[in-house]
């Protein structure tokens, strides 16, 4: 779970995805219960990369249960990053966006990484709820929320987050005119 942002860069979030499903195939077959924190991160990586491989995939159960799962064992930064992941998955979901259970979940996220001084995860649940705000006309707030983003990023010298909220902070820049 620690290797998250590498497997992530590393393009290995696939291969995770097939072992974790594994492991949660074998916990069925067998009949023996996984340890709550086991299940939350394979849960967490079946819904998470199945979400990203395939368009119709809900991974809304999937996700609310590793949010409930990483809860239950009061892995806050864990479940923040679980919860903006299914924010998104409520944004880009099969039966159309739900934009509002999506803003609701992403700022529970943005509170959580918040809460324990996780700026890489703070700057990271930013970029959806600007997104969001954009989306819903406010490009004013979604410019603040992706300089936020940005400033956060810059100073954890994060090149990644960097990326993402520069990328993100030109789309509302666009859309006011501001070739």
């Amino acid at each position: 779970w620690s290797l998250y942002l590498y497997l992530w860069i590393g393009g290995l979030l696939g291969v995770v995805r097939d072992r974790m499903a594994e492991v949660l195939e074998g916990a069925r077959r067998d009949g023996g219960p996984l340890a709550p924190r086991t299940e939350a991160i394979a849960m967490y990586y079946t819904g998470a990369v199945g979400y990203w491989q395939d368009p119709h995939f809900d991974a809304r159960p999937t996700l609310r249960r590793s949010v409930d799962l990483f809860d239950s064992v009061d892995d806050q930064s864990s479940a923040s990053l679980a919860r903006a992941t299914l924010g998104l998955a409520y944004v880009a979901g099969s039966a159309g966006p739900d934009l509002a259970s999506a803003r609701a979940i992403l700022e529970q996220s943005l509170a959580g990484f918040t809460a324990v001084g996780d700026a890489w995860g703070e700057a990271m649940a930013l970029v959806p709820l600007g997104r969001i705000d954009l989306a819903e006309g406010n490009g004013v707030g979604a410019l603040e929320r992706f300089e936020t983003s940005l400033a956060l990023g810059s100073s954890a010298g994060e090149l990644l987050g960097i990326v993402i909220a520069q990328h993100h902070r030109a789309w509302p820049k666009l859309f006011a005119g501001e070739l």
